[in-house]
């Protein structure tokens, strides 16, 4: 049913918790698909901000959100599942849809944080995801 399957992911210290790398893998598993797992940092924007850190520190988190991805990779995703990481720097919803139309991806799978006033104020990313995505979205809570 699926040949490449999104899992976008928040790389945070201490939580191996993914419930949605575990719905991916299932459905990669039944598909026979492959996964790509990425995740997205902030864009310093402003130059106002970069400069407030040093020159090499987004090159250096990058390497860091790499080698975090594959680490997970190589622990929770079974070898015979395909898999690639990806890392992107800007706004999260929009990276996700990006990443999901450039690697032509039939489904993004994503997990659904608990609501708070700004959500309901802004939506969150998984909502923005739902409902800008070219494919399918299954959302985790």
């Amino acid at each position: 049913m699926y040949r490449k399957i999104l899992v976008p992911i928040e790389i945070r210290q201490g939580s191996q918790d993914l419930p949605e790398l575990e719905a991916a893998i299932a459905q990669a598993e039944c598909s026979k698909a492959a996964l790509v797992l990425m995740t997205v940092l902030p864009d310093f924007g402003m130059a106002v901000v970069a400069q407030q850190f040093p020159a090499d520190f987004q090159e250096k988190a990058k390497e860091r959100a790499v080698a975090q991805l594959q680490a997970l990779a190589q622990q929770s995703v079974p070898d015979h599942i395909a898999v690639e990481c990806d890392v992107r720097e800007g706004t999260i919803y929009k990276e996700i849809i990006n990443v999901a139309r450039a690697k032509q991806c039939d489904l993004v799978v994503t997990a659904a944080h608990r609501a708070e006033l700004a959500d309901f104020l802004l939506g969150p990313n998984s909502a923005k995801i739902a409902r800008h995505a070219h494919c399918s979205v299954l959302v985790v809570r």
